[in-house]
């Protein structure tokens, strides 16, 4: 169930995987009132449709789902996309929670939760993944590297990087997660709104566009880079892939 906020409005992205359906609501309804876009899942198997046709800022998820356990769910998402993950949980040991740190977790959130202390946190991590760029959500501004989602452009060592729609969509994505590999499928399922089927080459064609205008101009310090075998990434020039 998608939040209220609209995407170019929103502060940040999140998907929210919680079986208690009352405490679901309850979260979307107050992020939703603080700026965020909430899409909610159920269960492992809705948050895995919702990764393959959305990009996430931030995941929260309970740690006791019905059809899976929230750990093994993380795992599983983070082969397409490596989203920091937030656990609401209602067992508090630190064998659970080191567990979790250990696992790639970002942080936990002892239930019954805290609304004013959980959107605390959602800002912090946020800021500390760099999905929110000097305070304003429809910029993402790196060195000598700004995208405006407001007016679609892309400025870059002094220049206006011209590109299409699909292009400047398609660039948005990588750089809302910059050294992190994004696979064709993903890329595909997000751009299409649709299964990737293994014969479209319509993200290749577009990855090959804009990578040939980023490389056009002089000095520009980032680049979108082919991972064989894994997808594609956005990263400073000259840094080893990963």
């Amino acid at each position: 169930m998608p939040g209220s906020v609209s995407e170019q409005d929103a502060q940040g992205h999140v998907l929210l995987i919680e079986d208690d359906v009352r405490l679901a609501e309850l979260i979307a309804r107050f992020l939703g009132e603080h700026g965020y876009l909430v899409d909610q899942a159920y269960n492992g198997s809705d948050a895995l449709r919702c990764v393959r046709l959305h990009a996430y800022d931030l995941v929260i998820c309970d740690l006791m789902l019905p059809d899976t356990h929230g750990f093994h769910l993380m795992e599983r998402i983070r082969l397409d996309i490596n989203t920091p993950f937030l656990f609401l949980t209602a067992v508090d040991t630190k064998e659970l929670q080191i567990k979790g740190f250990e696992l790639g977790a970002v942080d936990f959130v002892i239930k019954p939760v805290d609304p004013d202390i959980l959107l605390a946190r959602i800002k912090s991590h946020m800021r500390q993944a760099g999905r929110v760029a000097s305070g304003d959500s429809h910029q993402l501004c790196f060195r000598d590297f700004t995208l405006d989602k407001t007016t679609r452009e892309c400025h870059t060592s002094g220049q206006v990087l011209r590109i299409s729609e699909h292009e400047f969509a398609l660039l948005w994505l990588l750089a809302k997660h910059p050294g992190t590999v994004l696979s064709r499928d993903f890329l595909f399922n997000y751009g299409a709104n649709r299964e990737y089927d293994g014969l479209d080459r319509t993200i290749d064609g577009r990855i090959s566009r804009l990578r040939k205008k980023l490389d056009a101009v002089p000095g520009c310090p980032y680049e979108v880079r082919t991972v064989w075998g894994k997808g594609y990434v956005f990263c400073e020039r000259g840094h080893s892939a990963p």
